[in-house]
């Protein structure tokens, strides 16, 4: 049996700070480390420093993307949704905002 591959889903909104210092540092600090990491910023773009930030963080299985849809975080999440689909991916997708955390074995627990 193959194991479901994990991807993570952040939303966030110009809060780069939390973004870096809270939820990423949690996602990086997992016991599974997930297949996939999409970044969906609200309104503002990330700045070129915070994109650097989050591929020494988390390494080229992250990727930021920009909401086009509707604004606020069911719209961002949905964008992010819709893009894992369109790339392929198959699996299960955990949800975190910006200023939110994970205990560390969270994503193993989900597998």
């Amino acid at each position: 049996m193959t194991a479901t591959p994990i991807a993570v889903l952040v939303a966030t909104c110009g809060r780069d700070n939390l973004l870096l210092g809270r939820s990423l540092l949690s996602v990086a600090a997992q016991t599974v480390a997930p297949e996939q990491v999409v970044i969906v910023s609200d309104g503002v773009a990330l700045s070129s420093a915070t994109c650097a930030a989050v591929a020494r963080l988390l390494g080229p299985h992250a990727v930021v993307l920009h909401n086009q849809w509707a604004s606020g975080a069911a719209g961002a999440w949905n964008y992010g949704l819709d893009w894992l689909w369109k790339e392929g991916f198959r699996g299960f997708v955990a949800v975190l905002d910006d200023d939110d955390t994970w205990d560390a074995d969270h994503l193993e627990a989900c597998k």
